[in-house]
């Protein structure tokens, strides 16, 4: 899925299966988990665009908050509604300070909200494989623990 500067979106992940279910041309996004599987819709080079702020930045104009380090169980979240309730953990923010670790949360949400609610995306932009991301805040996130 690609959207533009303004928020539209104007592409999904086709493969050529799911391309010719739909009456489309493939568009080459597509990707298999082995040299045993078979390939399926998914992406490559995808990432939140960078913004301006350092990490340090965004860190001391945070009150409270808890910068994840780890997520547990993510893959389980509803791939339709985009609803998860996951492990995690991470460290505290205090005050623009982070001030100790944070084991066994679970935070929840939905997927969907947590993108509509970033407000703050910074310019270290880092890969895992083929998906990256800057550091990023989001204005508020359901967290126990």
């Amino acid at each position: 899925m690609t959207r533009d500067a303004g928020g539209v979106l104007k592409e999904y992940f086709y493969d050529s299966y799911t391309a010719k279910k739909e009456g489309r041309l493939s568009n080459g996004c597509a990707s298999r988990g082995s040299f045993k599987g078979v390939p399926s819709p998914s992406s490559s080079n995808f990432y939140l665009k960078p913004g301006a702020l350092s990490y340090d930045e965004i860190i001391s104009r945070t009150s409270q908050g808890i910068i994840l380090i780890e997520v547990m169980g993510m893959h389980m979240a509803d791939p339709i509604s985009g609803e998860f309730s996951v492990g995690a953990s991470g460290l505290a923010v205090e005050r623009g300070r982070v001030t100790h670790p944070v084991k066994n949360a679970m935070i929840s949400g939905n997927i969907l909200d947590i993108l509509k609610g970033i407000d703050a995306i910074g310019s270290d932009l880092t890969f895992f494989g083929s998906a990256g991301s800057p550091t990023f805040r989001v204005e508020s996130l359901a967290i126990a623990g």
